[in-house]
């Protein structure tokens, strides 16, 4: 969703207008503040969410022992398991550029009542929104009502920031005790944003959400392949809609297959504590789309 350069104006956090170097002092001491990986519950103990899907559908009844996970090529002994039982904490990040008219911003209020509507009672929703500028609109802790008063106050307009906006969600990110998971639309084509592909890429590294993308055409040039990148780097999913798809359902689809995951957890055994940790997890069987984060980093 995209409109001609006007002005070059760039708010990255909660209304502030900051340039360059605002941006990334932002992101790099928020990423820096964090001293074990994003999603640790503490400082030993590492724990990764794990999509496992069969056909499309996901797979329910494992056990620890069809789980086979490295850290840094190095075998791991994994300590629980869970399915299903932690709550979500949902950003959704919303396009509202200049080719955002009345029918399409109906359409996102449609499509953001229903992925609320599919929200259990201990998860928690965040509207994030952006054009040249990014603002969070609705925190996690808002009053009833607060997503449709924020619809009401969006004036679509101005360029489109849309690595700017991922860089925010990633770097402001909720409770590490709660499983985060960022769903950003847009139709991917980015005019505004100071943000470039692998500092975005560093911080998806380095923080904790899980990032599904849901474009609103198909991914058709080469900038495109940033969206796939963060995905695979943090465990979620891309999703291309069609002409006939329904935004509503591709959002409440990316929350369903964040929810029905395993999150499994291990004390790092054989690797050095900080720095950069690759991550490898895989299930005994054959035939299963197994999605997981990459990687994470300690300082």
């Amino acid at each position: 969703m995209t409109h001609p350069r006007a002005g070059r104006r760039h708010s990255p956090l909660f209304h502030l207008t900051v340039g360059v170097v605002g941006l990334l002092v932002v992101c790099i001491a928020v990423v820096e503040a964090r001293q074990t990986p994003a999603f640790s519950a503490t400082a030993d103990l590492v724990t990764v969410g794990v999509s496992v899907r069969r056909g499309g559908r996901p797979v329910r009844d494992l056990g620890l022992e069809d789980f086979t996970l490295t850290d840094n090529d190095r075998p791991q002994a994994l300590a629980s398991i869970s399915y299903e039982r932690q709550p979500i904490d949902l950003t959704v990040v919303l396009d509202v550029s200049g080719s955002v008219t009345g029918p399409v911003l109906q359409q996102l209020r449609g499509a953001v009542a229903d992925v609320r509507r599919s929200l259990q009672a201990q998860d928690r929703l965040r509207l994030m929104t952006f054009s040249t500028r990014v603002r969070q609109v609705v925190d996690f802790d808002a009053a009833p009502g607060a997503v449709d008063a924020a619809f009401a106050s969006v004036v679509p307009g101005g360029g489109s920031a849309v690595l700017d906006a991922l860089a925010v969600a990633l770097a402001s990110g909720g409770r590490p005790d709660r499983r985060q998971l960022i769903i950003l639309f847009s139709d991917g084509r980015d005019s505004n944003s100071v943000s470039m592909p692998d500092p975005l890429l560093a911080v998806a590294r380095a923080t904790t959400p899980t990032v599904s993308v849901v474009l609103a055409t198909p991914a058709r040039v080469p900038s495109d392949r940033i969206y796939v990148e963060v995905a695979a780097e943090t465990g979620g999913t891309v999703v291309s809609l069609l002409p006939t798809d329904n935004l509503g359902d591709s959002l409440r689809g990316a929350l369903d297959q964040f929810r029905s995951s395993y999150v499994l957890t291990y004390v790092p055994i054989g690797v050095e504590r900080a720095g950069v940790h690759r991550l490898d997890v895989r299930v005994n069987q054959p035939g299963l789309d197994v999605r997981a984060r990459r990687g994470y980093v300690v300082k």
